[in-house]
């Protein structure tokens, strides 16, 4: 029994003393037998439990990296929305600040200056509303780049490109 052979019987030879502990000692080795089965049992489902646990932190690990980069990639495209009209707002202030555009033309870029910082702040007021939207919709953007907002993304990254966002009356 000390080295692990459970299945070892002792014949209880009469019912006196010896049998008594014949009978006590076969029964000890039973219930540590039963205890060893069921502590095994118990071990390959914990280890079972364990590897199941595994992949699915593994799973939501390469989630979370996608997740990650998708946040990134949403908040290097809303940086870039952001920065187009900001470059052209800035490059006309500086003409005027620097008093190299003709007078007669002062009044137009003036204008122009107007009508592009109303366009960036209507594009800031859309951005919000999609912010919004999103959070509405039970998602946070700290998670990642919400499918629902992509649509909107799609329409700004195709007015920057066809140089939409650049010119009066955007919005």
């Amino acid at each position: 029994v000390t080295s692990g052979h459970l299945d070892i019987v002792i014949p209880p030879a009469a019912p006196d003393e010896l049998g008594m502990l014949a009978a006590s000692f076969n029964q000890m080795a039973a219930s540590l037998k039963a205890n060893q089965v069921a502590l095994a049992q118990y071990t390959a489902d914990l280890e079972a439990q364990v590897a199941v646990r595994t992949r699915e932190l593994q799973a939501s690990n390469v989630r979370l990296k996608e997740l990650d980069r998708l946040k990134s990639e949403f908040v290097s495209h809303v940086s870039h929305e952001l920065r187009t009209p900001l470059t052209v707002i800035l490059g006309m202030a500086q003409t005027l600040s620097k008093g190299t555009a003709p007078v007669e033309e002062r009044g137009q870029i003036l204008d122009s200056l107007v009508d592009r910082a109303h366009s960036l702040a209507r594009l800031v007021q859309r951005f919000e509303a999609a912010v919004e939207a999103v959070r509405k919709a039970g998602v946070t953007l700290a998670l990642g780049y919400n499918r629902r907002f992509h649509p909107e993304m799609t329409k700004l990254r195709e007015r920057v490109r066809s140089g939409g966002l650049g010119t009066m009356g955007y919005g």
